[in-house]
């Protein structure tokens, strides 16, 4: 049976289920299929626009993330959205693969993020091809290889910036997926399949670390990486889990969340 979702487009009942898998995950993994039609705009950017630096759509996307965060144009800007939109493709990807053994192919060519204001607000889906009963590689292949990489690489060819940093935050955005897992499938299931995805891609593994601590009686999955997403910059502090920490003090700040008294 084929399903409509709002805006009647039909919708297959696998697309359906993954899509409503991810958003119970994070509603920042909210994606929905859409015609082409319904898909442009100044603020919808098709990936395989973003990923080719001719089009001048990566420079237009940095350049407004620095604009409305008050930043010159660089390498703070860029990184700082590069991280939200891999948030969400690694979101998405990962929470359906894992929660409904099928995610959506999001290939450049069939993935639409919409960025208006600072951050990007939510993944179109131009086909509703889907990869079924994904291993952890074509997991990978399809988020990093065929997506992410080719973006990072367009980055770095419109900015001065770090390779390894955008890497990391690729690598961060695997982190905070596998975490939002933790609920659904529980802290050791979650754990193995981070280092099953980890395992796949030689940064994924170098960039970071999965931790498990116990506080008061209560067990959470933490990760800690090596890069940083440049968010400091914005809000004149370090997240919990930035490589600016030393790792006690990343331990300290990981144990306050598990008792309520850190929320980032």
């Amino acid at each position: 049976m084929i399903q409509t979702d709002d805006s009647g487009t039909p919708v297959t009942p696998a697309l359906s289920a993954a899509l409503d898998a991810a958003l119970s995950c994070s509603r920042t993994y909210r994606a929905r299929r859409v015609d082409a039609d319904q898909a442009t705009g100044d603020f919808h950017h098709l990936a395989a626009d973003l990923v080719d630096p001719s089009t001048g759509a990566a420079r237009e996307v940095i350049a407004r993330q620095c604009e409305q965060r008050g930043l010159p144009y660089g390498r703070h800007g860029a990184s700082l959205i590069f991280q939200r939109y891999s948030h969400r493709i690694c979101g998405l990807g990962i929470s359906a693969a894992v929660l409904t053994s099928g995610m959506p192919a999001l290939n450049v060519t069939s993935t639409v993020m919409i960025i208006e204001k600072p951050n990007p607000s939510e993944i179109l889906l131009l086909s509703d091809e889907m990869i079924t009963d994904p291993s952890p590689g074509q997991i990978v292949q399809a988020l990093v290889t065929n997506h992410l990489e080719p973006l990072a690489e367009a980055w770095t060819s419109v900015c001065r910036m770090s390779r390894r940093g955008l890497i990391g935050n690729i690598a961060a955005s695997f982190g905070s997926a596998v975490r939002r897992l933790e609920p659904f499938i529980g802290t050791e299931a979650a754990l193995a399949w981070g280092h099953r995805l980890a395992g796949t891609h030689p940064a994924l593994g170098s960039l970071g670390n999965y931790l498990v601590l116990e506080h008061d009686g209560r067990n959470g999955l933490f990760y800690e990486r090596r890069t940083c997403c440049q968010w400091y910059v914005v809000r004149d502090k370090y997240c919990s889990w930035c490589c600016h920490h030393d790792h006690e003090e990343r331990l300290k700040l990981f144990r306050g969340q598990l008792t309520g008294t850190r929320d980032d």
